[in-house]
């Protein structure tokens, strides 16, 4: 599973805006509100790639394994570009769940 989110905005933070302060370790909890059940994935590392060079393979592709890519921008903002000059993304494997 990818999600994506704004790290900002013209106001202020995004839903990604802490996406940078996970380590490696620290818990992923997505939860559905309608079953009440929730997926507990790890995050394996965090790393940020000059948009032009970021694995688009590693992040989008298949794999045998459950996990979750979080993916939102970092860096320096271009006006001219009207976009931040990297990507960051939050590698994630399923640990468990709770219900």
């Amino acid at each position: 599973m990818v999600m994506d989110g704004h790290v900002d905005s013209y106001t202020g933070p995004a839903i990604f805006f802490d996406l940078k302060k996970l380590q490696p370790g620290d818990a992923i909890i997505v939860r559905n509100r309608k079953s009440d059940r929730s997926l507990i994935y790890r995050v394996e590392s965090v790393e940020a790639f000059n948009t032009s060079e970021a694995p688009i393979e590693r992040i989008f592709g298949e794999t045998d394994e459950i996990r979750l890519n979080l993916i939102t921008c970092t860096g320096k903002y271009s006006r001219k570009k009207k976009e931040h000059e990297k990507r960051l993304v939050v590698f994630a494997k399923l640990d468990g769940d709770d219900k």
